[in-house]
């Protein structure tokens, strides 16, 4: 009988190991669940077609600005980079905060390497502006299964990037703004109860009434030494005219 007792505790645990597998299988499933549609949907819902597509042009300008004026965070110097932003952008419920995703790819042989990084858009007044996380992720080649002398694809980077940036998004079909606040507050951009003379070499005089007063002046900060980060002895390229429809 004691035999048989420990037999049955034995395929009592088994079965429980058995079922964690398939719950966690179940998961990982449900975590690589391509979201792209219900994202982009909600993003819609929450802006604008139109609103989607001109902001979806000022990053795209915005980018293209940066690199033709080799702001260094944009531009590689050793092996060659391209990078795209995501076609997916992520919008608050105010439509006055994104998240974008951006994806980067290094041709160095013999192993390419590939990088997700993230691109914040904030609407200050009338105007939107642009400024980057200090979080990105390097993706390995080895994690390709096959081929790892190539490069990824951008659509595999979006697949990633789906997990690795967007994932927190949405909770329970709803724009999760904790998410936003995470990004675009905190003591990240710099302490608000802290103003005093001790941060006057940053803030020089300065002192806000509101923690998004105080937000928002180190975002439009981190723009403007966006553009410290190139030969700040040339004059700068202008955007070159769109040609009218």
């Amino acid at each position: 009988m004691l035999l048989v007792h420990k037999e049955l505790v034995m395929l009592k645990k088994e079965i429980k190991l058995i079922i964690l597998f398939f719950l966690l299988l179940s998961c990982n499933n449900l975590q690589q669940k391509d979201n792209t549609d219900l994202y982009f949907q909600v993003s819609i819902n929450s802006s604008s077609d139109t609103v989607y597509k001109e902001v979806q042009n000022n990053i795209n300008d915005s980018v293209f600005h940066w690199r033709i004026n080799k702001l260094s965070e944009y531009t590689q110097e050793i092996g060659v980079t391209d990078f795209i932003v995501d076609s997916l952008i992520c919008f608050n419920k105010s439509a006055n905060k994104i998240i974008v995703a951006t994806l980067w790819r290094t041709y160095v042989n013999p192993s390419p390497t590939a990088a997700i990084g993230k691109l914040l858009g904030e609407k200050i007044g009338d105007k939107w502006y642009f400024f980057s996380s200090s979080s990105s992720i390097f993706i390995p080649n080895e994690m390709k299964k096959k081929d790892t002398t190539s490069y990824f694809s951008y659509q595999q980077l979006h697949e990633i990037a789906l997990k690795e940036v967007y994932s927190g998004y949405l909770i329970n079909g709803q724009i999760n703004e904790n998410w936003f606040k995470a990004h675009f507050e905190g003591i990240a951009w710099g302490d608000f109860k802290n103003q005093g003379p001790e941060n006057d070499w940053y803030l020089k005089g300065r002192r806000f009434k509101t923690e998004k007063e105080f937000c928002e002046a180190m975002h439009l900060s981190n723009v403007k030494n966006n553009w410290l980060k190139r030969d700040t002895t040339k004059p700068i390229i202008p955007l070159p005219e769109k040609s009218l429809p």
